[in-house]
């Protein structure tokens, strides 16, 4: 039996592609951050635990101006490279620098 094309331009493609837009001046429930920025909700608690992303809580809810979500996603490093990781060195290099940070804490 042949296999069904999928269709190229139909509502789904259409979804994906668009771009989401966030308002600085928007309030977000924390279920709604989420589906916008496509994250788990283990990786959106963690991020707020961690105080990278500003919320307020009230009647058990979680608020997310939407400045506080552009505000976090401006700190994020940039694709390819780690948080704290000097591009200049090689990835073995920052690898061992990194085992060697980590046993001078022991």
């Amino acid at each position: 039996m042949p296999r069904r094309r999928r269709e190229v331009g139909g509502k789904a493609a259409a979804t994906r592609a668009r771009a989401r837009v966030i308002h600085p001046n928007g309030l977000y429930f924390l279920d709604d951050a989420r589906r916008v920025l496509r994250l788990a909700r283990d990786v959106a608690r963690a991020e707020i635990a961690a105080g990278r992303l500003r919320a307020v809580v009230c009647a058990q809810r979680y608020y997310i101006r939407g400045q506080w979500i552009l505000d976090w996603l401006e700190a994020l490093p940039p694709a390819g490279e780690k948080a704290g990781a000097d591009p200049s060195l090689s990835p073995a290099l920052q690898r061992a620098l990194a085992a060697a940070a980590r046993l001078d804490e022991m």
